[in-house]
């Protein structure tokens, strides 16, 4: 096992402090943002927030609410996927990665129990 001792910060180490705005309410605030990723190229404009990928909120109709507002949706992995706006394709890892079928999708989250498995590492 591998023991790293360098310094951890948890939530009573972080404050927000917040700044003066021009704004009059919290729903002016506009929270979208343009990501290019290093690799690809690829642009994307929306909000970063990303519904998990377990039974209930990994669902078609999640995707359909948070794509009305730029968010993502991280498909459950037990779903037949099909191609959506904002639509995270879940492959397990419990899965041969070489058959799988995911050339239609634009993302795609590796679901791992363990992100420390050579298996993982491998891909």
């Amino acid at each position: 096992m591998r023991i790293i001792e360098n310094t951890k910060l948890d939530f009573s180490d972080v404050l927000i402090s917040p700044k003066r705005s021009q704004l009059t309410s919290r729903k002016d605030a506009d929270l979208t943002r343009q990501f290019t990723f290093k690799h690809s190229k690829y642009t994307w404009t929306g909000v970063p927030i990303i519904a998990s990928n377990m039974d209930h909120t990994g669902t078609y109709k999640v995707n359909v609410v948070l794509t009305a507002h730029k968010m993502l949706t991280a498909l459950c992995k037990f779903e037949k996927f099909q191609v959506r706006e904002n639509l995270i394709q879940t492959i397990g890892l419990d899965k041969n990665l070489d058959e799988l079928d995911y050339d239609d999708s634009e993302w795609i989250c590796l679901d791992v129990a363990n992100g420390y498995t050579e298996r993982f590492n491998d891909y």
